[in-house]
């Protein structure tokens, strides 16, 4: 193992131990599970423990161990992607049937799907799916910028990001999931080339895994072209194209067909938007909100995504970086048009982790070919500084969550933030 892949999975470790001394920790609403982390679950619960998609029940389950006045009670929604439930199961069942044995037994365990022990497999599951993408990503890095620092640009784009508070406090919202689908899609698409008709099949289904974790995704498929570039010998070459765009198609419709499934069990439509008419504003984007607004904006709040976008300009091949630039660009479009384009209470632009993975290549790039090292790295340091401070006073609640900041919250507070610290301990 290479000295970069042993940092991140250093890393990994920390934050997975992280969460599993927050496991015990009491809880106002008597669940591990944080904001649509519970929605999520309620798919996977009713999916393997009553057989259907019917969530209401599964929702009054969850409810009913939470105060009736309490904020983390779930409405009635089926606006929720599938994919966190897929990828949740092999952790889910084994917890489930210890549960069931343990209730059974006589222990103290709830025998209904909503466990500790159930939720808590979960939310760990959501960290170990990060570190595995952040390893791929360092992979990546290693062969499209060899001459970068992989683990410093995967780690300081991580830490630095909107990804490292979710991962660290909120793993069962589908952002950590998200990351990791991303992140492997792009690992198979730019370092595993279309060798055998099942290596198409194969990329089709991670992309119809892309979708089915968080449909906005679906702009990552302006990637596919490039896999098509990737070298391969000669009698590979020859392979007509149509072949292996069948094969993605089909690898592709196989996933994604559960997602149009479980709309046309809820809503009767093979496509939806379920959040309703009014959620899309195609035609009113908001692209500067969402990019400079202090209210969750992408580069006010985690300004190294900046950096990453700016990195483009130096990411080699240039058809990589076009591509690159194309996703960036339509997930920034597809956010902007979402009538709450700042996402509710999330912590920074929340909307836009899935195309991390594509800003840690323009970090690499830049670290690999443009100015001094040193610099850049330093200066990822205290990116990595300023988002540590936000996210203590985001969860201090010494800022707004859901509102528009001033230049005192965004900047000066944080300058004070040790002071503050020190003061409230001394209280």
């Amino acid at each position: 193992m290479k000295p970069g892949e042993k940092r991140v999975l250093l890393v990994g470790l920390a934050m997975f131990l992280f969460n599993v001394a927050l496991l015990p920790l009491p809880r106002s609403d008597h669940h591990l599970l944080s904001s649509d982390g519970g929605h999520y679950y309620a798919v996977m619960r009713s999916f393997w423990l009553d057989r259907d998609v019917d969530l209401d029940n599964d929702i009054a389950l969850y409810n009913a161990r939470i105060p009736p006045d309490h904020p983390a009670r779930l409405g009635a929604s089926t606006a929720f992607s599938v994919g966190p439930a897929l990828l949740w199961s092999p952790f889910f069942l084994p917890a489930h049937l210890v549960a069931h044995l343990g209730h059974a037994a006589g222990a103290p365990i709830a025998s209904d799907g909503w466990s500790a022990l159930e939720e808590g497999a979960v939310a760990l599951a959501s960290v170990a799916y990060v570190v595995l993408g952040l390893w791929l990503l360092v992979c990546v890095i290693a062969t499209c910028v060899p001459a970068a620092p992989a683990a410093s640009a995967v780690l300081g784009s991580f830490l630095a990001s909107a990804a490292a508070y979710y991962t660290l406090f909120e793993p069962t919202m589908s952002h950590t999931l998200e990351l990791f689908s991303t992140s492997l899609f792009l690992w198979v698409v730019l370092c595993r080339p279309l060798r055998r008709r099942r290596d198409a099949v194969c990329l089709g289904a991670i992309a119809g895994l892309v979708f089915l974790v968080r449909w906005q995704n679906v702009v990552l498929l302006s990637l596919l072209p490039l896999a098509f570039a990737m070298p391969a010998p000669r009698e590979i070459r020859q392979r007509t194209i149509v072949e292996n765009g069948i094969g993605i198609a089909l690898g592709f419709a196989c996933l994604a067909s559960l997602q149009l499934w479980f709309w046309h069990s809820t809503s009767g439509s093979l496509v939806t938007v379920p959040q309703g008419a009014g959620f899309l504003t195609p035609l009113q984007p908001q692209w500067l909100q969402v990019l400079f607004s202090t209210r969750h904006g992408l580069f006010t709040w985690t300004p190294v995504t900046l950096l990453g976008v700016a990195g483009l300009a130096w990411l080699r091949p240039r058809r990589l970086a076009l591509h690159a630039s194309i996703a960036f660009l339509l997930a920034l479009y597809v956010c902007s048009i979402v009538a709450d384009w700042w996402g509710g209470d999330a912590f920074g632009m929340r909307r836009m982790i899935g195309i991390l993975p594509l800003l840690v290549l323009g970090t690499a790039a830049l670290l690999g070919t443009a100015g001094p090292r040193r610099a850049l790295q330093l200066a990822l340091v205290a990116l990595v500084l300023w988002n540590g401070a936000f996210i203590v006073q985001y969860r201090l609640g010494l800022v707004s969550r859901s509102e528009a900041l001033g230049f005192q919250e965004m900047v000066l507070d944080k300058l004070r933030l040790p002071a503050e610290l020190l003061a409230r301990r001394a209280r």
